[in-house]
């Protein structure tokens, strides 16, 4: 009776997740197959030097045959990202770095030269748009050079964040450019919302993409569905106990996807963002210490951090909206601390660190009436 009971037992708990919406869990087998992919999204975050030289701590130690053909970005205004080669995956790596802020919250259409032949019905962010052309033609001569010189037809594009965004924009760009009968895969990590509803059903038919949310993270749930972004299926959902649920559709409801668990941004932890993901955090080691942190308002209120600054969230969680009396105006996103508590009329030192993260983050303002009005999405 009690061998019964241990075996039922155990099929309970194997079968917890494909129980409920045609959700199944992943195996073992499965969840770690992403493993060295995860590395490499991580070791997105590490400067261009760093990843060309493949000397980046964990996150180059743990894929420590992989063999770098370029790399770029300032980590400022252009994400890191780098591309190479896997011989054990036997596949060309792409990946980007996350941390930059999108600039602008509208959809719009992709630019024909870079996306020939694709339908202007799809429409991406185009802070999204605009931050994947920065790197775009960099990035496929790298991949064309990485096919060539390695002798294979196999992309993978990874990235955590904004640089899953970048990343998913990438598999639909190089396919475009590079030989028929390349094969493609996207592997993204907290990937926000990157066009409407005609880019995620042409990702659906044209692209192998799986993203990767992690429990309560809220930055999945933007940009909001109200504003006509929808999430392509594929979606892999870590639960609070650790198991991966793969959720089919597109933004799944069930409360064991990202979308039915975090319905509302309240409701999220931006401390779950950067993983774990099967043990991987984001980020290269101390360097995360300097670069500017993941931000996210949690609360939909008005917050009186002095009399002198209010941040109000909206509910959708795309809209920022920031009133600076006294007209300040943020120059270069690269100042510190100390410059802008020079260039500031009242003390920050009042200011708690997370408000002060988002004013950083937020380094394009525009006056309006005497004071300062600002529309753009929080830090990824």
């Amino acid at each position: 009776m009690s061998l019964l009971v241990a075996t039922l037992m155990g099929a309970a708990i194997v079968n917890a997740l494909s129980a409920r919406q045609n959700i199944t869990p992943l195996s073992t087998f499965q969840i770690d197959s992403f493993t060295s992919y995860t590395y490499f999204a991580s070791a997105a975050y590490c400067t261009a030097a760093q990843t060309l030289a493949w000397n980046c701590g964990t996150n180059c130690q743990v894929n420590s045959g992989f063999l770098p053909v370029a790399s770029g970005g300032d980590g400022d205004f252009v994400q890191y990202w780098y591309v190479g080669y896997d011989p054990s995956l036997s596949t060309v790596i792409v990946a980007h770095q996350g941390t930059v802020p999108s600039k602008i919250t509208s959809l719009t259409t992709l630019d024909p030269t870079l996306f020939p032949g694709i339908s202007s019905d799809i429409e991406v962010h185009s802070g999204f748009k605009d931050a994947q052309e920065a790197t775009a033609t960099d990035v496929l001569a790298a991949v064309t050079t990485a096919m060539s010189k390695y002798g294979t037809a196999s992309v993978t594009a990874v990235g955590h964040s904004l640089g899953g965004a970048i990343s998913l924009l990438d598999s639909v760009y190089l396919p475009l450019h590079l030989p028929a009968g390349t094969s493609f895969k996207t592997i993204a990590y907290g990937l926000p919302r990157v066009g409407n509803q005609a880019f995620a059903s042409y990702v659906d038919g044209n692209l192998h993409l799986t993203h990767i949310n992690n429990k309560e993270d809220p930055i999945p749930i933007c940009p909001g569905m109200s504003l006509g972004f929808v999430h392509p299926a594929g979606e892999a959902h870590i639960e609070d106990s650790g198991e991966w649920a793969a959720c089919p559709g597109q933004d799944n409801p069930s409360t064991q996807c990202i979308v039915g668990g975090v319905p509302y941004i309240w409701d999220g932890n931006e401390s779950d963002h950067d993983g774990p993901y099967n043990g991987v955090k984001m980020g290269c080691g101390k360097a995360m210490a300097n670069a500017v942190p993941h931000t996210l308002l949690t609360d939909s209120f008005v917050l009186a951090v002095q009399p002198f600054v209010f941040i109000s969230w909206a509910l959708n969680c795309m809209e920022a909206r920031t009133y600076i009396e006294r007209g300040f105006v943020l120059g270069s996103p690269q100042y510190q601390r100390q410059s802008l508590a020079q260039s500031w009329p009242y003390s920050l030192s009042l200011l708690p660190s997370s408000v002060f993260r988002l004013i950083r983050s937020l380094h394009r303002l525009s006056p309006v009436s005497g004071k300062v009005y600002l529309t753009q999405l929080p830090k990824f």
